[in-house]
């Protein structure tokens, strides 16, 4: 498949609401599955039409504070994620805080390196015989 991305996406842990410019009463919550400094990849339970304008509040456990950000929906495929069945929705940034991205970016990624870093660790450490090597 043709790979359209400038940037290459980040996997992370977080959470997303959707507002919509057109219905400020609807708001979707979504897992987001990647991010880059142009955009975003999430997962809904609803299909959400390509080229709609959406504010979004984007938030991980792992964050001081949320990000807050305007945005325009530029794929909508019908996709499973862990057993779900729901939508995989591309979001194209139109404004936001592009340092608060690269922060949300680094910090996922060092805490993706750690727990890389202790699994390696715990299975190396079962290898290891009790009482040592033999």
């Amino acid at each position: 498949m043709f790979e359209k991305r400038e940037y290459d996406r980040q996997t992370i842990k977080a959470k997303v609401w959707f507002k919509f410019d057109q219905d400020e009463m609807k708001t979707l919550l979504g897992e987001v599955l990647d991010i880059s400094y142009l955009g975003l990849g999430g997962f809904f339970k609803e299909k959400i039409a390509v080229g709609t304008i959406i504010n979004f509040d984007l938030f991980a456990e792992f964050l001081e504070e949320h990000l807050f950000c305007k945005g325009e929906v530029v794929h909508a495929t019908e996709q499973s994620v862990n057993e779900d069945k729901g939508f995989k929705v591309g979001v194209k940034f139109i404004e936001i805080d592009k340092e608060g991205v690269l922060e949300l970016i680094n910090r996922s990624r060092k805490i993706i390196e750690h727990d890389l870093k202790r699994n390696m660790e715990s299975k190396h450490k079962k290898q290891v015989p009790p009482g040592g090597l033999i």
